[in-house]
C-alpha cells in the first residue's frame, strides 16, 4: 500500500515540480526567441554548449510536464491532487470562501480535460521518446513528430492551466499565494548581457 501523504506535502511537491518545469520551458523559449531574432553572435561563440542547453531545457520541460500529468495511481500528480481534494473535508479548506473542495476538484479536472488532445499527444511522446527510446522511433523519428508533435504554445498553455489549478487549490487550503514564476524576461536579458560582456572581454583578451 502506498504511504498516505499530507495534502500540504502534495501541494508543495507539485508546486516545486511546476516551477522547475516552467523555468526550463521559459529558458528554452528565451534562447529560441534570441535565435529567431537573429542574435546569434553569442551562440556562434559556443555553439555546442547552447545547442545542448536548448535541447536539455526543452526535454526537462517535457519531463516535468508529464510527471505533473501522470495518471498512474501511485504517482503524485495533479490528477492525484484533484482526487484527494475531491474527498477532502471542507473544514480543511479554511480559505475557500464558501467553495466546496469537490467544486475546486471538478473545476480543475474540467480545465485539464479541455486540453485532453494536447495531453494525449504529450503522453504518446513520453512513451515513444522521453521514458525510453522506442525502437520504431529510432528507425523513423519523423513518425513520432507527425503523431505527437506538441507545440510550444500547447506546452505553455498546459503549464498555465496547471499553475492556475495549484494556485487556486493552495490559496483555498492554506491562504498562501504561491508564485508561478522563478525568472522573468528581465532576468534572462540581464544574463545574456553578462554573457555578451564576458565574450567581448575574452575576445579582447581582458577576461580572467
Amino acid at each position: 500500500m502506498s504511504p498516505k501523504l499530507k495534502l500540504e506535502t502534495v501541494i508543495e511537491t507539485l508546486h516545486e515540480e511546476f516551477l522547475a518545469g516552467r523555468t526550463h520551458l521559459w529558458v528554452y523559449r528565451g534562447l529560441y526567441d534570441e535565435l529567431v531574432a537573429g542574435n546569434i553572435e553569442l551562440f556562434d561563440a559556443a555553439p555546442a554548449f547552447f545547442q545542448l542547453t536548448i535541447k536539455g531545457n526543452i526535454l526537462e520541460a517535457y519531463r516535468h510536464l508529464w510527471r505533473l500529468l501522470d495518471r498512474d495511481s501511485r504517482s503524485v500528480s495533479v490528477w492525484h491532487l484533484l482526487s484527494v481534494v475531491k474527498k477532502a473535508s471542507p473544514k480543511k479548506f479554511r480559505y475557500a470562501s464558501g467553495r466546496r473542495p469537490s467544486d475546486l476538484a471538478r473545476k480543475g479536472r474540467k480545465q485539464l480535460v479541455a486540453h485532453k488532445k494536447s495531453i494525449r499527444k504529450l503522453w504518446t511522446r513520453r512513451n515513444k521518446i522521453l521514458a525510453h527510446l522506442d525502437r520504431q522511433t529510432v528507425l523513423n523519428p519523423q513518425a513520432v513528430e507527425r503523431l505527437a508533435s506538441v507545440t510550444l504554445g500547447e506546452m505553455e498553455q498546459l503549464y498555465k492551466v496547471i499553475g492556475d489549478i495549484l494556485v487556486e487549490i493552495g490559496v483555498a487550503y492554506d491562504g498562501i499565494i504561491r508564485s508561478k514564476e522563478i525568472v522573468n524576461r528581465d532576468d534572462f536579458r540581464h544574463l545574456l548581457k553578462i554573457a555578451h560582456i564576458g565574450r567581448n572581454a575574452w575576445i579582447k583578451g581582458t577576461a580572467f
